[in-house]
């Protein structure tokens, strides 16, 4: 079953903003089998959107469409779609209604722009919006699926898992080859490969593709169409391969994230985490509290810039700052130990270094950064040198720190 995902919105069109539904929605197709094969994105002008939507309808078997479903006249997609399908727009009273009570619980009166929300083309199912004001609409044609979602990543996001792929997996049994998506930290795309390239027996039935990213690199299996009990057994058997030379880089499957495979661990041995942060800038504090629950295990985040802050509320001897520098592993370690004992937690984690792209030298060039982990009886510290840009350099450090937590509660 080949997809195609377009995005609306000139505000992706002008680079304003991120298209993160693309990256998204196609991840999770592509989990369930719908091959996305084709992905466009066009600005708020009707007749390039009729354009783009009618040569999705004629190549691929589901369209997923994002954007244009609000109230301000630049909110088009709900007449392309009518337009290109040739199918009146129907007011649904119901949908009228909910939107208007959203408005009464909010204590504020509706513009009466708003009703264009609850117009829809003949024949659509309503996709409800569980977190926006919205909703979505499916449509069949010709037997193509039409999948029409709002441009609000978050709106667009919980749709799509809660309705979207529901409604996929039950109208059709045509999906196409199963994926297994491995998440590793850690380890080069290459180094994966070439460990790949020595494995005894080659990986029977399944194609790899390797996925880099800021933290790390997604190894995805794709397994070809047969029978089911056969495409299991030999799933299987190459996912065990592969988990086999990823060894302890390996920290999840399909969507988990690295800050909530820690925190399932923090909860699991009933541990409490302080992290002191410097060249991270508060990344990793702010990707701990990004999981629900995490305040059943993280106490404390310091962000300590400065060479004070870190002597101050760190405890960080002003000597050794003196003697080796206020990066370095001597200090990450320092920071760890205080930031631990300040939050009363059972471990701490710490990171200092140089982002650039300034502050450099030959003996601590840009890019160096030391994570450090203090616990009750052990502490350990990395030296890592990082390329890449400033936000980059500490997007990596806080994968690492979160890698050496991990490692330690392992």
């Amino acid at each position: 079953m080949k997809s195609e995902v377009i995005t609306v919105g000139s505000e992706i069109m002008s680079g304003r903003t991120l298209d993160t539904n693309f990256r998204f929605i196609a991840r999770k197709l592509s989990s369930i089998g719908a091959q996305v094969v084709w992905h466009t994105s066009v600005g708020d002008e009707q007749e390039s959107m009729a354009d783009v939507l009618r040569i999705a309808l004629r190549r691929a078997d589901v369209v997923v469409m994002t954007g244009g479903l609000g109230p301000t006249p630049d909110d088009v997609t709900r007449n392309v779609v009518s337009t290109v399908l040739g199918r009146n727009l129907l007011l649904n009273d119901s949908v009228l209604e909910s939107i208007r009570e959203r408005y009464r619980l909010r204590g504020v009166h509706m513009p009466s722009i708003n009703e264009r929300q609850a117009l829809f083309p003949k024949g659509a199912e309503i996709i409800e919006n569980k977190v926006g004001a919205a909703p979505g609409f499916l449509l069949k044609s010709d037997e193509k699926l039409l999948f029409v979602l709002p441009g609000v990543p978050l709106e667009a996001e919980v749709m799509l898992e809660q309705q979207v792929l529901p409604k996929l997996r039950g109208l059709t049994s045509t999906l196409g080859p199963e994926q297994v998506v491995l998440r590793t930290v850690g380890i080069a795309e290459s180094v994966i490969a070439e460990r790949v390239s020595f494995l005894d027996k080659p990986l029977e039935g399944a194609a790899l593709s390797y996925l880099p990213h800021d933290y790390g690199v997604d190894v995805c299996l794709t397994f070809k169409s047969g029978e089911p009990k056969h495409v299991d057994l030999r799933k299987k058997a190459a996912v065990k391969q592969v988990k086999s030379i990823l060894g302890h880089h390996l920290y999840g499957e399909g969507d988990a994230k690295l800050e909530e495979v820690v925190g399932k661990l923090l909860v699991s041995k009933k541990l409490k985490l302080a992290v002191a942060e410097s060249v991270t800038g508060g990344m990793i504090s702010e990707l701990i509290t990004s999981v629900p629950g995490a305040s059943r295990y993280f106490v404390l985040g310091v962000t300590a810039y400065s060479d004070e802050s870190k002597r101050e509320i760190l405890g960080v001897p002003e000597q050794l700052i003196g003697e080796k520098g206020a990066v370095s592993k001597e200090v990450a370690v320092e920071m760890a130990k205080g930031v631990m004992k300040r939050g009363l937690a059972d471990v701490g984690i710490s990171t200092t270094g140089i982002a650039g792209p300034g502050g450099g030298s030959a003996e601590k060039p840009v890019g160096l950064v030391f994570v450090a982990l203090a616990a009750r009886r052990k502490t350990s510290a990395k030296e890592l040198q990082i390329p890449g840009n400033r936000a980059l350099i500490a997007r990596r450090a806080s994968a690492f720190a979160l890698d050496l937590l991990r490692r330690h509660l392992l």
